[in-house]
C-alpha cells in the first residue's frame, strides 16, 4: 500500500510502499477512508527542533486524524463495515492519570501516526477500544473527529454561563470547530479573531458562515472588542495570541489556551491579577470527549462546513504538506481511495 512516510530526521516526507498491517491481540484493522493532516504532522514534515523526540521512531507513517471502516475485527467483537473515527492515543490504563480519568496526561502514551504507523495510507491497525462508531450520515466527517475532540475538551474546561459572549483566537480547523462546539455548550455571541491573512484566505468567512462574528487583529472592531468576552479560547500557536486573549477577557473572565508551539509568552501578570483573570491550559482529549464529539456530529450540532479546504490522494500527499507549509490551505484530508 502507498503511504506517506517520515523516513529521516530532516525536512520532507516520502511516498513509499508498505505492507498491509496485521492486527495483534485486541487490535482491529481499519480501511482508511480519510486522514487529516494536523499541525503536528506539519511540524514533523518541517522537522522543527521540538520534534527531535520523534527520531528513534523513524521511519513512521504519519497521520492521526483517521476515519475509516473496520474490515477485520480480529475476534474483538467490534462491528465491521460501519464508519469509525480512530482515537490515536494509546494509553496504559494503569498509571495515576489513567485511573483519574485524565488519560491525555498518561506518561506511557503512544500515538498512532507518530510513535507508531498512522493513517496516511490505506490501512491502519488500532486497539479495539480506540475505534468509535459513527453514523453513516457523518462518515465523511470522521477525519475531523480528532481535532473536534480537542475543541470539546477545551470547551469543557470553561465554566461557561449560558448566553455568555465568548471569543476564539485562531482560524485553523480547531478554532473553526470551536465555534459550533461553544454554541452547542450554550455560548451566546462568538467572536472569531484572526489575521488579515485569515481574512484574505477565506478562513474568517468560513467562521462567519458557522455563526461567528469575524474580527481582524488591529482593526477598529478589534479595538472595540477589548474586555468584551466572559471566556476566550486561544487556538493559535503564537505568543501574541495569549496576550490577545487576556485583552479580550472581561474582569473575572477565563482564558483557555490549547494552542501549542507558543513557548514563552510575554504575559502581563499584574494585569491578569488585578482583573482576576483565569489562565487555563487544555491539552488533547479523553475518551468521553470522543463520545461527545460523535454525538455532536450525529445530532447535527457540528457540521464542520467548509473547514476542509482540500481533499487529496495519498500520491498527492507531499503536495498537501507543501500547501500547508506555505499557508495555502486551511485543512487537508488525504483519501486513499482516490489515489
Amino acid at each position: 500500500m502507498l503511504a506517506i512516510v517520515k523516513e529521516r530526521p530532516e525536512p520532507g516526507v516520502t511516498l513509499a510502499q508498505r505492507p498491509e498491517p496485521v492486527p495483534g491481540p485486541g487490535e482491529v484493522l481499519v480501511a482508511v477512508d480519510g486522514t487529516g493532516i494536523c499541525g503536528s504532522d506539519l511540524h514533523a514534515y518541517e522537522w522543527v527542533p521540538e520534534y527531535e523526540w520523534l527520531r528513534p521512531h523513524l521511519p513512521t507513517i504519519l497521520g492521526h486524524e483517521i476515519g475509516g471502516r473496520v474490515v477485520d475485527a480480529n475476534g474483538t467483537g467490534v462491528a465491521t463495515g460501519v464508519p469509525v473515527a480512530v482515537r490515536p492515543a494509546i494509553v496504559c490504563g494503569r498509571c495515576e492519570a489513567c485511573q483519574r480519568g485524565v488519560s491525555q496526561r498518561c506518561p506511557n502514551r503512544v500515538r498512532i501516526g507518530l510513535e507508531r504507523d498512522g493513517g496516511l495510507t490505506s490501512y491502519v491497525v488500532a486497539p479495539a477500544q480506540n475505534v468509535y462508531p459513527m453514523p453513516e450520515s457523518g462518515a465523511a466527517l470522521a477525519p475531523i473527529v480528532e481535532p473536534l475532540t480537542v475543541a470539546v475538551h477545551a470547551a469543557k474546561r470553561l465554566a461557561l454561563r449560558p448566553g455568555a459572549p465568548v471569543a476564539v483566537i485562531g482560524v485553523g480547523a480547531i478554532g473553526l470547530l470551536l465555534i459550533e462546539v461553544l454554541q452547542a455548550h450554550g455560548a451566546g455571541s462568538v467572536l472569531l479573531v484572526g489575521t488579515q491573512a485569515d481574512a484574505d484566505g477565506g478562513g474568517l468567512a468560513v467562521g462567519e458562515a458557522l455563526g461567528a462574528r469575524p474580527v481582524v487583529v488591529g482593526s477598529d472592531a478589534w479595538e472595540q472588542a477589548a474586555d468584551s468576552c466572559e471566556a476566550v479560547v486561544v487556538a493559535a500557536g503564537a505568543p501574541a495570541a495569549v496576550t490577545d486573549g487576556l485583552r479580550l477577557a472581561q474582569r473575572g473572565g477565563e482564558v483557555v489556551v490549547l494552542g501549542l508551539g507558543i513557548g514563552t509568552a510575554g504575559v502581563d501578570v499584574d494585569t491578569a491579577v488585578r482583573r482576576e483573570l483565569s489562565l487555563i491550559g487544555a491539552f488533547g482529549s479523553v475518551p468521553a470527549d470522543w463520545l461527545d464529539a460523535v454525538d455532536l456530529i450525529a445530532s447535527g450540532a457540528v457540521t464542520g462546513r467548509d473547514i476542509v479546504s482540500h481533499e487529496l490522494s495519498v500520491a498527492d500527499g507531499p503536495e498537501g504538506f507543501a500547501l500547508l507549509a506555505g499557508h495555502a490551505a486551511r485543512k487537508i484530508v488525504i483519501r486513499p481511495q482516490e489515489g
